[in-house]
Formats: C-alpha cells, sequence, structure tokens
C-alpha cells in the first residue's frame, strides 16, 4: 500500500509540474520602444527631428521608425495606420521595399497608410510630399488592438510660406 501510494504521490508530481510548464504561459505584452518623426529638406542627406516648421513647395522626405516589442522571443504581426492630411503626397513605402497603398477620404481630406510590421525589430517608412499651401498639420500614428492606444502619437508640423530676402 505504501508504493501504490508513493507512486500515486510521484504521478500527482510529475503532472503538476507538466502543467506548470505548460499551462503557466504568460500573457504577452506590449510596448512600442520607438515612435518617432524625422524631416530631411536634402533628399534625405541629413534627417532633424526637431523640425516644426516646414516651407511650401519644397519637397521634404518624412521618416517615421517604429519599434513594438513583446515579453516573448516569437516574432508577431501587428497592425496600425499612419494617417495625414491630403498634401500631395508624391510616393510613400516601407524601407524594406513593400509599398505602401493608401486609402484617399476626401470628405475628411486625410489620406490613411496601413501598415503591418513584425514585433521586437524596428521597421522604417519613407514618405515624399510638397506641401502646397500653408496650414498646421497633424499626422496620428495609431496602433490596432493588442497593442494600448497610450501608444497612439500625433505629430504636428506647421507649413509655412518661403521668407523672399
Amino acid at each position: 500500500m505504501k508504493l501504490v501510494k508513493k507512486m500515486l504521490f510521484v504521478l500527482l508530481m510529475g503532472m503538476f509540474v507538466c502543467i506548470g510548464l505548460v499551462g503557466c504561459d504568460k500573457e504577452t505584452t506590449y510596448t512600442v520602444e520607438k515612435r518617432e518623426f524625422f524631416y530631411s529638406l536634402d533628399n534625405g542627406a541629413s534627417y532633424g527631428k526637431e523640425r516644426y516648421e516646414l516651407e511650401v513647395g519644397q519637397t521634404i522626405l518624412m521618416k517615421v521608425i517604429i519599434c513594438v516589442n513583446t515579453n516573448k522571443e516569437d516574432k508577431e504581426e501587428v497592425t496600425g495606420t499612419l494617417s495625414i492630411p491630403k498634401i500631395d503626397a508624391v510616393d510613400a513605402y516601407y524601407l524594406r521595399g513593400q509599398k505602401m497603398t493608401p486609402t484617399e477620404d476626401d470628405i475628411n481630406n486625410i489620406t490613411t497608410y496601413n501598415f503591418t510590421i513584425t514585433t521586437n525589430e524596428e521597421w522604417t517608412f519613407v514618405f515624399e510630399f510638397k506641401p502646397n499651401e500653408a496650414a498646421m498639420v497633424q499626422m496620428e500614428l495609431d496602433f490596432a488592438d493588442p497593442i494600448p492606444s497610450i501608444y497612439d502619437v500625433v505629430n504636428s508640423v506647421k507649413f509655412v510660406e518661403p521668407e523672399f530676402e
């Protein structure tokens, strides 16, 4: 009888260990490590983060860098959108060569770029545009669930008329 109790005890302990290893899978948590906007006025030779005023009629490259990390080693795809008020956009693409197809909302005068990125690595998007009138512009970067909305961001720039001397 003692042997049966001992075997039953060892079997139960083994089951608890197996359940503990398999059944205690941690919930995935997401953190956005980077969501930065940079601007270039020299065709990408240099980018500045502190630019706030950009001149109307000048070709501008806007670089958006995003990195979403998780507490898991496995990579997973996450999605989001970048909404930009309608500017005469020349081109927009992932730096990795994947083309971004915009969705245009003529009623609200917004162009939206949907993106899918992989977690635990840095992604860069580049937009080339030429502002056609003076305005304050807010670009919204929104992440889809399951990424918390606290990581969404609005980046504002001002398009100003060029100063002539």
